[in-house]
């Protein structure tokens, strides 16, 4: 005949120290109700055309409250060469994220849509980045997403 589970835990070794260790303490809340909190839906859209090769920055206004971004999405493409690498950054290069980037369609047409996890305090600027080798960026249009407080 089996054993019941009952008999089973009764007979493991237990000890009541273990069994009574409390759990850490929670996290203290915020000092002020909300203050952490992003409530409100952000998201800004911007176009531009780089008539050189070399860096081509889109420049979207300074936040109006901290602002957490969460998608970046663009789409772009060359008059030739390739691209190097595209970012999501501060306009005073404090805070940086490196977005990948993809080709599609034909060998000139790239697409960048990422998850990002970028944090900018009230009154910075956001810029996206796109670099090129060869060639000059064309037609570069791009989204950004996310909360604010």
């Amino acid at each position: 005949m089996r054993p019941s589970i009952v008999a089973i835990l009764a007979a493991l070794p237990f000890s009541a120290a273990a069994s009574a260790a409390p759990f850490p303490p929670a996290p203290a809340a915020p000092a002020a109700a909300g203050e952490y909190q992003l409530t409100h839906n952000y998201q800004q859209f911007l176009t531009t055309t780089c008539s050189y090769e070399g860096d081509c920055a889109l420049a979207f206004p300074a936040t109006t409250a901290g602002t957490l971004i969460l998608n970046v999405s663009c789409g772009f493409s060359l008059t030739a060469g390739t691209v190097a690498s595209a970012t999501l950054e501060s306009q005073d290069f404090t805070s940086r994220a490196f977005l990948p980037i993809f080709s599609y369609s034909s060998p000139n047409s790239y697409a960048i849509n990422a998850p990002t996890y970028l944090y900018f305090a009230k009154g910075k600027a956001l810029r996206i980045d796109v670099f090129s080798n060869g060639g000059e960026v064309q037609n570069l249009i791009c989204t950004i997403s996310g909360y604010q407080r």
